[in-house]
């Protein structure tokens, strides 16, 4: 393979994490093996030096995606159930009011009202680390933004 060739290789594999598609962009990250689906107007805030994820905000800040990797905590075996019981504890702390729970075989899904505000949390629990992504957006924008967190969800693989 020539030079050229693999400075070119070398080129893509840097802008390939990014993917367009219908209105949405897909971020890949290449370290925890993990992508997510957003809307193509939200504007990436970089990566961290960690290279754990990626914070993504609306055009009018009214919405907010985080998406990151963390290792999962070895000495309570982390598990679905274990997440949303934690959620359900620092909830009262955290003012937040739960309205859905969904636990899988190696995922859970938490989602309700802050405030003004709706967030829907989704976590992958695997082996070595754990990937999530939160979408906060406001009250007002619900009707819009229920459709946008059904594809960021559906999206979201390890």
């Amino acid at each position: 393979m020539s030079m050229r060739t693999l400075a070119f290789l070398s080129a893509l594999s840097i802008v390939s994490n990014v993917v367009a598609s219908d209105g949405y962009e897909t971020y890949i990250n290449e370290r925890y093996y993990y992508r997510i689906s957003y809307p193509s107007d939200f504007l990436p805030q970089g990566v961290p030096d960690s290279g754990d994820g990626q914070v993504f905000l609306s055009p009018k800040n009214d919405a907010e995606l985080r998406v990151f990797a963390s290792t999962c905590v070895e000495d309570s075996d982390a598990t679905p159930e274990q997440y949303i019981a934690g959620y359900k504890k620092a909830a009262k702390a955290k003012q937040l009011i739960l309205s859905y729970q969904r636990a899988g075989k190696n995922f859970a899904v938490v989602s309700g009202h802050k405030k003004d505000r709706i967030f829907y949390n989704k976590i992958i629990i695997n082996e070595d680390w754990c990937t999530q992504f939160t979408f906060e957006y406001s009250e007002s924008e619900m009707e819009k933004y229920n459709a946008v967190t059904n594809r960021i969800s559906s999206s979201f693989k390890r």
